[in-house]
């Protein structure tokens, strides 16, 4: 399962230096994925309350922030020792998946909250985790078990009740753009775990942090100027002392990537724990929705989340017999 604000993920990663305590690891996982889950609702909230506020001003000015923040973090990675460890072929494959990860996937996974809601977003989300099984198998020759497709074939099922599921009630069939901006999100967050996966293994911690963020921060703020935006890096200095936005940046920025990294690293950390709790983040969306926007899922979301979970418990149970690639 991969989520719209995830973690950077490399067998180097799984074998860096970590506690020694293995309970630091769970703790951070625990942080992680609730900050995770309340990021898209914490987006939709302060976009809401205060109409001058564009993705490119959320997106920049947290990213700005989470470098500033990291960067003291991983200060031991960000030697110029380890960044000419990075080969060529690693620089190309760390920029396109920096421009994916870092400035597609976000900003139409925003685009998709703004426009469908987070709980519509939250459902769609979870095809992610098919176009990852599909690509894996392509490109990194993934061995996909039956029950693995099993789990697959009801996560897009869910999803395609949850969008016709209307007419059952007599109601017209409306396609959300946002359906479509959130599937193209998804895309974008599954083919830079791919490239990273296959091409980034040896690229140190720090260094793909620390580069995602700025690349990130770097084509967003062009994207503002582009577009005639009024923002810049300085031209408005409500934007950086704005209590929310600061808050946006700390919280979903600087300790989800810092607690995601800190859980990865953990050798205590079982697989079968990571998997089960990435699993978990479905339901986590739908909560955090409702508490707080106060919006829970409409009846023709409970029909795909209903039909969804059925894929989670059995995600779940697939992950406790035993290691595989769980949806």
């Amino acid at each position: 399962t991969v989520g719209m604000q995830k973690g950077p993920r490399s067998t180097s990663i799984l074998n860096a230096a970590s506690p020694d305590e293995a309970a630091v690891g769970y703790v951070c996982l625990v942080v992680a994925i609730l900050v995770m889950t309340a990021q898209n609702s914490f987006f939709s909230l302060l976009v809401s309350s205060d109409s001058e506020f564009t993705q490119c001003d959320v997106v920049f000015c947290g990213n700005i922030l989470g470098v500033s923040l990291l960067m003291p973090l991983f200060r031991h990675h960000l030697t110029p020792d380890k960044w000419r460890t990075v080969k060529k072929r690693e620089w190309q494959a760390l920029i396109l998946s920096s421009f994916l990860y870092s400035s597609v996937a976000p900003f139409f996974y925003f685009a998709a909250v703004r426009t469908a809601g987070v709980a519509t977003v939250a459902i769609v989300q979870r095809l992610e985790s098919v176009d990852l099984l599909v690509l894996s198998s392509l490109f990194l020759n993934t061995e996909i078990s039956c029950w693995t497709l099993t789990n697959g074939l009801i996560t897009v099922l869910g999803i395609v009740m949850s969008v016709v599921s209307p007419i059952f009630w007599g109601e017209s069939l409306v396609l959300n753009v946002g359906n479509v901006l959130a599937l193209i999100g998804g895309l974008c967050n599954s083919s830079s775990l791919v490239i990273c996966r296959r091409y980034l293994l040896g690229v140190p911690i720090g260094v793909l942090a620390i580069f995602r963020l700025v690349v990130g921060s770097f084509l967003y703020l062009i994207l503002a100027w582009a577009t005639g935006s009024e923002f810049g890096p300085l031209s408005s200095l409500r934007l950086w002392t704005n209590p929310h936005l600061l808050a946006f940046g700390f919280a979903f920025v600087t300790i989800m990537q810092y607690t995601w990294l800190k859980a990865l690293m953990c050798k205590g950390m079982s697989p079968v724990v990571l998997s089960v709790a990435m699993t978990l983040m479905f339901p986590l969306n739908l909560f955090w929705s409702a508490v707080i926007l106060n919006k829970p899922p409409t009846r023709q979301q409970w029909v795909g989340a209903v039909i969804i979970s059925v894929s989670l418990l059995s995600s779940c149970a697939q992950a406790l017999r035993g290691p595989a690639l769980n949806l």
